[in-house]
């Protein structure tokens, strides 16, 4: 249950900010800074490296967001980017 609450949550919010709403987007970013941080981090070893990955793929996420096709998916979307 607690999936689709995200699931829904996201397709919700990737729908407001490619409607313009930058409070939208600023909680996808709230949410899913932590496990973007994450991943950046186990891949380059350096927390530093990773705060810039980080600032990297929510600048591309937004630039692309057009073109995410699932926006429930947008949690696995992020890790591709990263």
């Amino acid at each position: 249950m607690a999936s689709n609450v995200r699931t829904e949550s996201a397709r919700y919010h990737v729908s407001r900010a490619l409607a313009g709403d930058a409070e939208s987007f600023a909680e996808l970013v709230r949410r899913y800074q932590g496990g973007v941080h994450g991943l950046a981090y186990h891949l380059t070893g350096n927390f530093t490296d990773a705060q810039d990955i980080v600032q990297e793929v929510f600048a591309t996420a937004y630039t692309r967001l057009d073109q995410l096709r699932r926006p429930e998916r947008f949690g696995s979307w992020l890790r591709t980017i990263t």
